[in-house]
């Protein structure tokens, strides 16, 4: 299996266990599965079964589909290119509405 994908994965099922206010030992219970276990997939060093993939879903108030997006997990640089790629696409006075939203930003701490 991908390497980045088991990676990628296990993040976002820490982030919502997390986000859920669960302990790994109480996911891992949950779920009927050993904490160690449970590390090794936030870890992305292990990928779940389909039915614990199921499982997750379940304890952790989501559809499976939602286990699996990354979007957000992006390293800084590619977000940026992204963005670059996006605005050039925009008017000018979309650029200058960013702008001013970006240079807002950078005051709040």
């Amino acid at each position: 299996m991908n390497q980045k994908l088991k990676t990628k994965f296990g993040l976002r099922i820490k982030e919502l266990r997390v986000s859920n206010k669960l302990t790994q030992e109480q996911l891992a219970e949950l779920i009927g599965m050993e904490r160690t276990n449970l590390t090794r997939i936030e870890a992305g060093k292990q990928f779940p079964s389909a039915e614990n993939i199921e499982k997750f879903a379940s304890v952790l108030n989501t559809q499976v589909d939602n286990l699996f997006n990354f979007g957000h997990l992006k390293k800084r640089q590619e977000l940026i290119e992204e963005i670059i790629y996006i605005l050039k696409a925009f008017d000018i006075e979309k650029v200058r509405f960013i702008h001013k939203s970006v240079t807002n930003l950078k005051n709040v701490k």
